[in-house]
């Protein structure tokens, strides 16, 4: 079940990443936080790396603190996708990696209680999808276009 779990995982992040290049195109508030001037990595440890027939995704739990006298700090994961040409970068703060985790578990699920992938259909979790208007939906984060279809 874990390894079902882990691809289920690795290809949902793969078909996010692939479709996600017109929707969110708005820094999400960490992704902003960590291009800004001042700000550097204070911790951070790579979690899981994975590769697949030329497609990669490497996911790194960080925190991040900014030099200035405030000196604030945001936890988060960096996830580094790469397939052929096409490398992205996302940053999820704490409420999104919750979204994201709690979407990718109720994708495995109904894996797992179908059997196949997509066998009877698209599965996916609405989290990820733009037409439910989600405030995050503006944000470079682990969306999907539909249009795309």
């Amino acid at each position: 079940m874990r390894v079902a779990s882990g691809v289920v995982f690795y290809y949902s992040l793969f078909l996010a990443f692939a479709w996600s290049q017109s929707v969110g195109s708005e820094p999400s508030p960490i992704e902003a936080f960590a291009d800004r001037q001042g700000v550097r990595t204070v911790w951070s440890v790579r979690v899981a790396r994975w590769e697949h027939e030329g497609t990669g995704l490497v996911i790194t739990a960080l925190v991040l603190e900014d030099n200035a006298p405030s000196s604030r700090k945001l936890r988060g994961v960096k996830i580094d996708l790469s397939s052929g040409n096409a490398k992205d970068q996302i940053y999820l703060d704490e409420q999104a990696t919750e979204r994201t985790r709690s979407a990718l578990e109720e994708i495995a699920d109904a894996v797992a209680r179908s059997g196949v992938p997509g066998s009877n259909g698209c599965i996916g979790a609405k989290e990820f999808w733009p037409l439910y208007d989600w405030p995050w939906n503006k944000y470079h984060q682990l969306n999907i276009n539909p249009a795309v279809y």
